[in-house]
């Protein structure tokens, strides 16, 4: 009896162990298909809400990666990264065109 439960803890263990990564490689996993970008270009910024059970991460995930971005919600009730902005292009933003240039001063003529 004794075996069987030493058996049983450690495979429950397991599971607490391969449960810790799970959101977080998912996220991966969906952010790759979503940017078309592969995961060692992925970086994640929490952008708030509460932390995952099991998760170390937040519920809020600002995703970029090969010049693209994105932000997913964490869904509990379906353990799923649910895409809640649509994709953007990383670049910055274009350069504000130079002010006009002042218009000459007259001097008039003298008399």
């Amino acid at each position: 009896m004794k075996t069987s439960l030493a058996f049983v803890a450690s495979l429950a263990s397991l599971a607490a162990g391969c449960m810790a990564d799970y959101p977080h490689d998912q996220l991966v996993t969906q952010a790759v298909y979503d940017l078309r970008c592969p995961a060692e270009q992925i970086t994640f910024t929490d952008l708030g809400g509460q932390n995952i059970p099991f998760g170390h991460m937040r519920m809020v995930q600002g995703v970029s990666g090969c010049g693209k971005r994105t932000s997913y919600v964490y869904a509990p009730h379906s353990m799923a990264w649910i895409k809640n902005s649509a994709e953007t292009n990383d670049a910055p933003a274009p350069a504000l065109p130079p002010p006009p240039a002042a218009p000459p001063t007259i001097t008039p003529a003298p008399q």
